[in-house]
């Protein structure tokens, strides 16, 4: 009986594997967001030298393609 079910809940998760994946992703992405967001407000943003902005540019970039395709 709770072989039953453990192998039911194991075939559940077997195919709901992709949507798990995407939910995942979406959430890295919502945390390097909020990262990016808290950055772009800091008081010594313009301070730093070695490409900084040009990096958080990229990284911005780089989530607003991802974000559309890991939400629908």
């Amino acid at each position: 009986m709770h072989e039953e079910e453990a192998q039911r809940l194991q075939s559940e998760l077997n195919s709901k594997e992709g949507i798990l994946q995407r939910v995942e992703e979406w959430a890295d992405l919502r945390i390097q967001q909020q990262e990016l967001e808290a950055k772009r407000n800091g008081p010594d943003r313009f301070n730093t030298r070695g490409g900084a902005l040009l990096l958080e540019e990229r990284t911005r970039k780089r989530i607003e393609k991802k974000m559309p395709l890991v939400s629908s």
